[in-house]
């Protein structure tokens, strides 16, 4: 079990990695477009507020992050609800966990929560930011 999951975190950093440098050469790609372009001088267009209702989706490194407003006739937001990758991804890293536990529990305390946390940050990048982040209650009975 352990080596498939291994294969798996591994599968999932490459993936990251791989988007990471497409990210930095579109980027390089990007400021050399931006650079040849010509700017002229040109005016906002004037906007009017009115009520409405939207919903989006954009792709983020670590998966979809859904977004849904509602405004009201003065253009104030009056509803917003934000779906992001983390929250759709907790169950998938809650069962994981379940799933590599038994095969890490002969290991120190600080090891096991290392590779808890390791397999978190395969889902969610986000998480590296935060060095040791998990807080373990430990249940020994």
């Amino acid at each position: 079990m352990l080596e498939k999951t291994g294969i798996l975190l591994l599968f999932y950093a490459c993936q990251n990695f791989v988007e990471e440098q497409y990210k930095f050469f579109a980027l390089s790609s990007s400021h050399d477009i931006c650079s040849a372009l010509e700017v002229t001088d040109e005016k906002p267009p004037k906007l009017s507020p009115k009520a409405g209702h939207g919903i989006a989706a954009v792709e983020v490194p670590r998966g979809t992050l859904w977004h849904e407003y509602t405004l009201d006739a003065d253009g104030m937001i009056t509803y917003a609800n934000i779906i992001t990758p983390t929250a759709q991804n907790l169950l998938s890293m809650q069962e994981d966990i379940k799933r590599v536990l038994p095969s890490i529990l002969g290991k120190k305390k600080e090891d096991i929560v290392m590779d808890v946390e390791k397999l978190i940050r395969a889902y969610d990048p986000c998480f590296s930011c935060s060095a040791h982040f998990l807080e373990v209650n430990w249940d020994e009975h």
